[in-house]
């Protein structure tokens, strides 16, 4: 067991759930979205600009939705079947006028997780160029 600990992966943050409001942007986003009863939204901390939520859509499937809000920038929902985790990738690319430029290299993808009721972070940074 100990080995297998050492060759998973681990995640570079675990942003944990924060308070949600019925008034709260996430949740009047997820009633903009459609299909998401606002009483299932659950907010969870930024990651660099990154704002993750959590909804169940109408088919009773959790949804995870990461959105920036200052800037309008939707990253990506997914909203799997039962079983499977919900997850969003993010790349990382030139000349995309977003933030994530100046602190990762091309190519990096961020990779959102919905695990055990966390939110985790995983970062597959691109080789540095000579």
């Amino acid at each position: 067991m100990a080995v297998t600990w050492f060759v998973q992966p681990h995640p570079d943050a675990t942003l944990r759930s924060t308070e949600t409001s019925a008034d709260d942007e996430r949740t009047l986003y997820a009633g903009a979205l459609g299909g998401f009863d606002s009483t299932t939204v659950r907010a969870f901390e930024h990651y660099r600009g990154i704002e993750p939520f959590v909804a169940v859509n109408a088919r009773g499937w959790k949804c995870l939705i990461a959105i920036n809000f200052e800037s309008h920038i939707l990253f990506g929902m997914n909203c799997p079947p039962p079983g499977a985790d919900p997850f969003i990738e993010i790349p990382v690319l030139a000349n995309r006028d977003d933030y994530f430029e100046a602190v990762f290299p091309e190519g990096t993808v961020i990779r959102l997780t919905l695990q055990d009721d966390q939110v985790r972070v995983f970062l597959h940074r691109a080789p540095q160029g000579d």
